[in-house]
């Protein structure tokens, strides 16, 4: 935020055109210096990067487990590992998409609506971003305790919607008194 801030304040104040890349994601490993990627992967985003016109502020997320990924600009994301309980899709809208926010967190390609979060590898780290990735999409405010009660994406899904009815209900509550 300070580098952002910092080229902000020079391309305004000084008119120099200023640039500033933030790394995220990933976990950088012995060989891979930024982010859980390469070096070279670093040099094409960087290349990317400055050859168009981004304005001062580019952010470059590398989803997590890059490194352990492969190679090249082609990977795809892990198989669903072996776990106890069968797959089973998603049955709802809702759960569909707070499964890909699952999948998106662990690197996973297909989450099912019944996989325990941290049988698939979860740590409190991802947790933290799958939490705020779901509470940025539905405007709700789970604390990182809900990850613990409801640890798939079907009873995730359920303390969405449970979370927006008490968010609801102190809005109507809200409204309701300042009436009065």
């Amino acid at each position: 935020a300070l580098l952002h801030a910092l080229a902000d304040f020079r391309e305004r104040v000084h008119g120099r055109p200023t640039l500033a890349v933030a790394w995220e994601g990933g976990g950088a490993g012995g060989d891979a210096p930024l982010a859980g990627i390469s070096a070279g992967e670093a040099a094409g985003v960087l290349a990317r990067v400055f050859g168009r016109e981004a304005g001062a502020r580019v952010v470059v997320t590398v989803p997590a487990r890059a490194a352990d990924a492969g190679t090249g600009s082609d990977r795809a994301a892990y198989a669903r590992p072996a776990l106890p309980n069968p797959y089973v899709e998603p049955r709802t809208e809702l759960e569909a998409t707070v499964a890909g926010l699952y999948g998106r967190a662990l690197g996973i390609d297909r989450i099912g609506a019944e996989d325990d979060f941290w049988e698939l590898g979860g740590d409190s780290l991802l947790a933290t971003q799958l939490l705020a990735a779901v509470n940025e999409r539905w405007g709700v405010e789970l604390p990182l305790a809900a990850l613990f009660e409801a640890v798939t994406p079907a009873r995730l899904a359920v303390a969405v919607v449970r979370k927006q009815a008490e968010q609801m209900d102190a809005d109507l509550l809200a409204r309701a008194l300042a009436e009065l």
